[in-house]
Formats: C-alpha cells, structure tokens, sequence
C-alpha cells in the first residue's frame, strides 16, 4: 500500500499503514503515527528470530520455537514467503505464503498469520493478508487456501471481508512420532 502523508510540513512517501493514536500532554492535543512497513524477510539474526518466536508463542501455545537453521532454510525456499510487519526496526506481525506446482495449477496457502497482541485491530492483519494475496496473484496462483480455527473469530471476520469463503472439504492430519 503507497501512501503520501504530511509530516512536520514535508511530504513522505512509503509503503505504510499509519495507526492514529491520541493523547494528551500539557493540555495540547497530539497524535502519534505507527508506520507499519510489510516485506518479504530476506534475511535474519538474532533479534529476528527471538521477536517470530515470540509471535508464533502468541498464534499458539503449542508451537515449537524455530531455530536458526530452520528459518535459515525458509528464507533460501523460493516457494515460501515470508512477509513480517516493522514497526521501525521492531518486527510486529508475520505471516507466510507457500506457493507449488500441481499438475492442476499453481496453487498457494497462507500460513501463519499473526500481529503482536499490542498492535490488533488497527489494520496490521488487513494490510499483512493482503500483501499475501499481492504476492499470489504475482506468481500466477490460480487460488489461496487457508485454515483458522473458529474461535479465532476477528481472523475469520477478516478473512471473509477479503473474499475467502469457506471451502466444504475434510481436512486431515497425519502427524508423525518423534
């Protein structure tokens, strides 16, 4: 998303999301503006992998933290794209789109997808997803697939708003003893 936007009388131009905070100090009106940056993470280091981490803990409580040659191993996957949401230099929110060849099309998944508890409902998920679908219809996907979980109701919201729609299937998993 391109976005003009004043800011101490000069003109920025970024891709951004802004998020208006207001508050109150010496009696005077103010407002804060949160840039939001979304980009595909290309590389990582320490700070990187401590702050997805801590964003997977807040998708679920049952997933296991990366490692570093785990995301070393996503981010030299040409098939996977991982975009993170910055605020500045900190990482706010991320998700992933896995794109395959099948023999019926190029088909992609939307994976992962949160914003850091602090940052909901102010856009940050809208602005994340779409730059997923962005991303899909760049490499020729004929469709996205997604899963949420129906207690995972503002995501759901979201995702219809979008123009998902519930697919009538049966979904599996094998899971494999370690």
């Amino acid at each position: 998303m391109k976005a003009i936007f004043k800011l101490s009388g000069k003109r920025h131009k970024h891709e951004i999301v802004p998020s208006f905070l207001w508050g109150i100090h010496e009696r005077l009106w103010y407002h804060y503006i949160i840039i939001m940056k979304c980009e595909r993470l290309i590389r990582s280091d320490k700070k990187t992998l401590i702050a997805l981490n801590g964003l997977l803990g807040q998708l679920s409580s049952s997933a296991t933290p990366m490692t570093a040659p785990a995301l070393g191993a996503i981010l030299k996957n040409k098939n996977l794209h991982l975009m993170v949401l910055r605020e500045k230099q900190n990482i706010v929110g991320m998700g992933s789109l896995v794109v395959w060849q099948a023999p019926t099309g190029i088909r992609s998944r939307i994976e992962d997808v949160v914003v850091d508890e602090a940052y909901r409902g102010r856009g940050f998920g809208t602005m994340l997803t779409k730059k997923l679908i962005a991303v899909a219809r760049t490499v020729k996907a004929k469709d996205i697939e997604l899963s949420s979980r129906p207690c995972r109701v503002a995501a759901n919201e979201l995702y219809k708003k979008l123009g998902f729609e519930p697919k009538e299937t049966n979904v599996y998993t094998h899971k494999f003893k370690r």
